[in-house]
């Protein structure tokens, strides 16, 4: 921190480094994460996962493993309630199909993917538990798998759910293909604006699956009490929305979970749903004592949301000058067993606009939107040199950018202190910058 500059300083906390209230306690190690926890007489729990990708489950046979010293209760499907398939909006979660949710956290008639869930048992040790999950005996019969977004998607491909569902991710789809759903948005005539390009450019991607990596794996302590009050204390990136989907999961009211949050060693968007608090939670209900479950490195990578492969074929019609006159974009996500892929985002965020609202004179409110033509034309019409074009060392995600992005908002500001939004839009049309009449609106 730089005193002189600090002492000068008319802010409290702007221009100074103010200490984290976590930071102390995560170096001197007194910060509790999730499997730092621990309760009077906890159990241990332990997941037996499939081996195959894609099967049947013939039979299920736990009596060794309940006979294990040590072993206090096994569960497999059928201690579970039946949670029915249908779309639900969780707020900041998203759109969910909790009965598929519940599926994937405990496998009933088959499973989906290398690592599916499909029994666990609670023991006095992780070690016992080990032991007990390996006695676990399964009966599959394979079926073919499909190992990609395409594949799935071929016209010959086997239906992995007889009963397929159209995913959500944030918004609904429909469905397609025996296992696809899709979302469309267009607008304009796509034959006319590629007759009208300088250039079409045809190009096809494709991305694999990534995992986040986070350094902690999934860990949950679940205690369901002799009031059916159940208390869950884990590593979330969203106590609420865990509370929420553990309620329909098991079948117990809202107001009777408590999710605690815990110290987080990383989730980048992968400790979002839940994986094992719903097996923690009926291992404690059938055992009367509190249960944790701690994935290994191996399961969280088997059996955890990664961000998704894809297939990406796209077809841009272009000016001399750079300006789009086309654009067709087929966009195909990896959602894995179950429906849900990301689609939405992507489709949202393929076109690269821009936005940003401003308060014009009359107090009304224009909502901007760019692309690349409006944004070379609007940068000339305030009087702004595009550094796309004159600076070959122009860095679009740097501090040129935010450079750019402040003296465009000092102008335009400086604009709607004296003009309306209809004023400002007669204006850009007069002076041939391209804008859409939907985006600019006042209220």
């Amino acid at each position: 921190m730089n005193t002189a500059q600090n002492a000068s300083n008319e802010f409290k906390v702007l221009g100074t480094t103010p200490t984290r209230p976590d930071g102390l306690d995560k170096v001197t190690g007194r910060a509790i994460f999730a499997d730092d926890f621990q309760l009077p007489g906890m159990l241990h729990g332990k997941i037996l996962r499939s081996p195959h990708a894609h099967a049947r489950i013939v039979a299920i046979d736990t009596r060794a493993a309940a006979a294990l010293p040590g072993v206090r209760a096994v569960v497999t499907s059928a201690d579970f309630p039946k949670v029915e398939h249908k779309l639900t909006d969780h707020g900041a979660a998203g759109m969910m199909n909790m009965g598929e949710a519940a599926d994937n956290c405990m496998a009933r008639d088959k499973v989906f993917y290398d690592g599916h869930a499909v029994a666990a048992v609670a023991a006095d040790n992780p070690h016992v538990a080990a032991e007990a999950a390996r006695l676990i005996e399964v009966e599959y019969a394979p079926l073919p798998p499909l190992m990609s977004v395409r594949a799935a998607m071929a016209e010959d491909a086997p239906a992995i759910h007889e009963d397929y569902f159209p995913g959500a991710f944030i918004m609904p789809t429909e469905k397609c293909l025996p296992n696809a759903s899709r979302m469309q948005f267009g607008e304009g005539d796509l034959d006319q604006g590629f007759a009208e390009a300088d250039l079409v450019l045809e190009r096809e991607y494709t991305a694999e699956t990534i995992h986040q990596g986070y350094i902690e794996s999934h860990v949950t302590t679940v205690s369901w009490d002799s009031n059916d009050q159940v208390t869950v204390w884990t590593s979330t990136q969203g106590q609420f929305a865990l509370r929420d989907h553990l309620a329909e999961l098991i079948h117990v009211p809202i107001s009777d979970i408590n999710v605690v949050p815990l110290e987080i060693g990383g989730g980048f968007g992968g400790k979002e749903r839940t994986y094992i608090d719903s097996v923690a939670a009926v291992l404690s209900k059938k055992t009367g004592r509190p249960v944790k479950i701690a994935m290994s490195r191996d399961e969280v990578f088997r059996a955890t949301g990664p961000s998704p492969g894809a297939y990406i074929k796209l077809k841009f019609g272009v000016k001399r000058d750079g300006a789009l006159t086309a654009a067709d974009l087929h966009l195909a996500y990896e959602a894995g067993a179950y429906a849900g892929g990301p689609v939405f985002l992507g489709v949202l965020s393929s076109m690269s606009r821009y936005y940003r609202a401003y308060k014009t004179k009359d107090g009304g409110l224009c909502l901007g939107t760019l692309d690349l033509r409006a944004r070379a034309r609007l940068l000339a019409h305030l009087g702004l040199d595009d550094p796309r074009v004159t600076d070959p060392n122009y860095d679009d995600s740097g501090p040129d950018a935010d450079r750019l992005a402040i003296e465009m908002i000092a102008k335009l500001e400086a604009i709607f202190e004296t003009k309306t939004t209809q004023e400002w839009f007669d204006e850009l049309r007069a002076a041939d910058v391209p804008c859409d009449p939907i985006r600019f609106s006042e209220e």
